[in-house]
């Protein structure tokens, strides 16, 4: 069974979805992303967005590592209730806001307020979400300051907005976890 890798849930185990449908970020994935936020970043300065949630591993993996406030939206049912399950699970109702829809209808209805945001975007490999969000939050004078992590195919690349600043990439066989920071 997946576990939070560090801080204050570590080795508390999570459930992730059966099948197909989702993708989990592997424990060691998610280890090397906190690595490589922790050591740029103050952590408890972000609010965090979990934008194509699933189990919400990403997200849960940051509120351990430190963030305080945790968002987290997931459009299909079967995974949305996973993310419930996770979050009642960890004790964390107050600290997590969770909802149910559309990731970029999520950016479009509730605009970012004042961040900075640590912005999780690991949707369908297939899928132009990613882009299409990273566009959305890119465009949004609040968004300054936030830092986007976007895990992805490896033979995928994308036109990025101007604001758009990549700090750091990093490869895990066929998978690339790109770093970006909005200027």
């Amino acid at each position: 069974m997946p576990r939070i890798t560090a801080g204050r849930l570590k080795n508390k185990p999570i459930t992730t979805l059966k099948g197909e449908a989702t993708r989990p970020t592997l424990e060691k994935t998610r280890a090397m992303i906190m690595n490589v936020l922790h050591h740029r970043f103050d952590l408890s300065g972000f609010k965090v967005v979990d934008l194509f949630a699933g189990s919400g591993a990403l997200g849960l993996e940051a509120y351990s590592w430190g963030a305080e406030e945790i968002f987290m939206v997931e459009s299909q049912r079967r995974a949305y209730g996973i993310l419930q399950e996770n979050t009642r699970k960890l004790g964390l109702e107050k600290a997590a806001r969770l909802c149910c829809m559309d990731g970029l209808e999520w950016l479009k209805k509730f605009p970012l307020d004042q961040g900075p945001y640590l912005i999780f975007l690991d949707p369908p490999y297939e899928s132009d979400l990613a882009e299409k969000a990273m566009l959305l939050v890119a465009k949004q004078e609040s968004a300054r300051g936030s830092v986007i992590v976007w895990e992805h195919a490896l033979q995928r690349e994308a036109e990025l907005h101007e604001r758009l600043v990549l700090l750091q990439d990093r490869k895990f066989g066929a998978t690339v976890i790109e770093f970006f920071e909005v200027e």
